[in-house]
């Protein structure tokens, strides 16, 4: 049975996942994409990267939390919380 330590420690781990996730994309976004493009299809694209990426890299971040929570509890360091 879970408790709320381990929630948050998912919660945690969920946020530090998305944060990183977003901040590679936009960093590799800006690397590889900038050169090619102008600004007004920079501006143009923004809504569509925010409304697909962030919300993917959420999903990806929770399920990633919670799958490092399982196989903590399940490894041989023992049990969180």
């Amino acid at each position: 049975m879970t408790n709320k330590r381990d929630i948050w420690v998912a919660i945690g781990i969920s946020l530090l996942c998305f944060v990183l996730n977003f901040g590679l994309f936009i960093y590799f976004y800006n690397q590889l994409a900038t050169p090619f493009i102008t600004e007004e299809q920079r501006v143009s694209n923004a809504e569509y990267i925010m409304s697909l990426t962030v919300g993917g890299f959420a999903v990806a971040a929770i399920i990633i939390g919670f799958f490092v929570i399982y196989f903590l509890n399940k490894s041989k360091f023992g049990r969180l919380g």
